[in-house]
């Protein structure tokens, strides 16, 4: 294959994927951003949020300085 047909090759690839990646990204931007508008309404408890930090230090401690 000449490097003008790899060329075109390469070429039709990225016209071809490209677009239906944007859609993917286009569309997981939207339901991020309807999920994130829903956490408004969510009250989260501090409490259970150090209790169920998956952490390897402990949440409600400071980090070692070196981290």
């Amino acid at each position: 294959m000449s490097q003008m047909g790899m060329f075109l090759t390469a070429l039709a690839s990225a016209c071809a994927v490209f677009p239906v990646l944007g859609v993917l990204w286009w569309t997981r931007d939207r339901v991020d951003r309807a999920a994130a508008a829903a956490l408004d309404a969510v009250n989260i408890d501090p409490y259970h949020a150090v209790a169920t930090a998956r952490d390897r230090y402990r949440a409600d401690k400071p980090r070692p300085p070196n981290c």
